[in-house]
């Protein structure tokens, strides 16, 4: 306030109950209360600050353990290929040796100009083939040849033919340890020459088979 007093003077009075209202009603206004939101409890901030570590601490150990479970389960995975990769390997080693023997064992002309295994593999089936046919073919030759020199083998054979009213007496000596004669030759022979065979009967002594075979002639 400015008052006027005797001489012209200007003096500035302060009023003291102007100013302590005024006080008061900052603190009115702006009490310590309102500050409660920007202020820390520290007993509050003690247990959520220990209660955020536990939690972290937690997670950094799971995330440990989910780490070394992944890593040991990747570990096993890379062992697993790793044979599987050594197995499949080994096979193919294996079987290049085979077909490289295979090779060995057909004739060049079985193979010339082809060069794929699959052209391989059928050449070599039919090559099979064709000597399952010769092997065939040879045994049934040699059967041939073995009758024929049975039946020419006069040291161990000896054949009698006598003439009867009806038809013919054959006797044929062989030797008991030649067991490679067949009679049944025999009468076929006979057949084809017109004969019948009506009676057959075999013997042995000294060592020799004698048989006597009675034919007559086909009417």
């Amino acid at each position: 306030m400015f008052d006027l007093r005797s001489g012209d003077e200007l003096c500035f009075v302060v009023n003291s109950t102007t100013q302590q209202e005024d006080e008061l009603s900052f603190g009115d206004v702006m009490p310590d209360q309102a500050f409660l939101g920007c202020k820390i409890n520290p007993t509050t901030a003690t247990a959520t600050s220990s209660t955020t570590t536990a939690t972290q601490k937690q997670r950094f150990v799971e995330f440990g353990v989910d780490q070394g479970g992944e890593t040991e389960k990747k570990n096993e995975l890379d062992i697993m290929k790793n044979e599987r990769r050594d197995h499949e390997r080994r096979r193919r080693n294996e079987m290049a040796n085979l077909y490289a023997s295979l090779r060995t064992l057909l004739p060049f002309e079985c193979i010339k100009g082809k060069r794929s295994i699959s052209d391989h593999i059928h050449e070599a089936v039919n090559y099979i083939e064709h000597k399952k046919k010769n092997i065939r073919d040879l045994k049934m030759r040699r059967d041939q040849l073995m009758e024929r020199s049975e039946l020419s083998e006069t040291p161990n054979h000896s054949v009698m033919v006598n003439a009867e009213t009806r038809g013919v007496e054959i006797l044929i000596s062989t030797c008991s340890k030649n067991r490679r004669f067949r009679i049944s030759t025999v009468f076929v022979e006979l057949m084809e020459t017109g004969l019948n065979v009506v009676a057959w009967v075999t013997t042995e002594a000294n060592g020799k088979f004698i048989h006597k075979i009675q034919a007559e002639v086909l009417s």
